[in-house]
């Protein structure tokens, strides 16, 4: 049985009282995709306004399609998931034996962070500057163990471990190098 076509990405959800509008890019999850709130610049719950809906979804479309052609540019037709990679990372890491014990310690447990934040099956070449900057929010905001929130130095060690992560998967070809770098020229 052949799937069902969708007519529209668009679809309507009752919030606050009011239809708002969400987008279904679940079929370009390989960069990213999901079902999301279409939200318009400025403001911080979906539109209400169909027209509006249809010019972000179209947006988002192409922002999508753009990120897997630029992948298929690359050479990068295969998708690396967040998880798995980081655990690799972490495998090299300790059997090149640069680094120490407690850095792993320290390093393990920032990827960890970033894993439950970003998802464990998140594309690494979906991942850009507004994903790590709502990331860095997100630390900023954890309490430590002892109530207070993480200095600015941890969380910048944690960034740290984020970028040292993607120079390797850059280094082997796994995201480009201006995967970090396109949403900064973008706006």
């Amino acid at each position: 049985m052949t799937p069902k076509r969708r007519k529209s990405r668009v679809y309507w959800r009752i919030r606050g009282g009011q239809r708002r509008a969400y987008g279904d890019f679940r079929d370009y999850a390989d960069v990213g995709g999901h079902q999301e709130a279409l939200v318009a610049e400025g403001e911080k719950v979906a539109t209400t306004d169909p027209d509006v809906a249809d010019a972000l979804a179209t947006a988002r479309l192409r922002q999508l399609d753009g990120l897997r052609r630029g992948r298929a540019l690359h050479g990068l037709a295969q998708g690396t998931p967040l998880a798995a990679y980081a655990a690799a990372h972490l495998e090299l890491k300790a059997r090149a034996g640069k680094v120490t014990r407690d850095w792993m310690a320290m390093a393990e447990l920032f990827l960890r962070r970033a894993v439950a934040f970003f998802g464990a099956d998140r594309d690494l070449a979906s991942i850009g500057v507004t994903d790590v900057q709502a990331w860095v929010a997100h630390l900023s905001a954890l309490p430590t163990v002892r109530g207070r929130p993480p200095s600015p130095g941890t969380v910048r060690h944690a960034l740290n471990a984020l970028s040292n992560l993607y120079r390797r998967a850059q280094s082997e070809g796994r995201v480009a190098p201006w995967v970090l770098s396109r949403e900064r020229h973008a706006g």
